[in-house]
């Protein structure tokens, strides 16, 4: 998505964003939420972006729907402030970590 929109993301992967379903998944397991949300893959059909009155809206129909970041300007990358060690996950591609 920052890719083709020439933006980069700035995620905000707060406790108030996770799905109590994950944490506790992730609390049995061992694993770390953000991680799961980053790497699973998943997201092509969950993932997408609109203006904040937009986004109000869409709340209300939607409920379910999370806020996670927002787009800025590009700043020479297209995801700023990932959590350390974590690449995202990228369709078709092998990752060298």
């Amino acid at each position: 998505v920052a890719e083709a929109s020439e933006v980069s993301i700035e995620l905000d992967l707060s406790s108030n964003v996770l799905h109590p379903e994950l944490v506790l998944f992730c609390e049995k397991y061992h694993l770390k939420p953000e991680e799961m949300i980053l790497t699973g893959g998943e997201d092509y059909e969950l993932l997408f972006t609109c203006h904040d009155d937009v986004f109000e809206n869409v709340r209300k129909k939607l409920p379910e729907a999370y806020y996670i970041g927002r787009c800025l300007e590009f700043q020479g990358t297209h995801m700023v402030n990932l959590p350390e060690n974590i690449l995202s996950f990228q369709h078709g591609k092998k990752i060298n970590r």
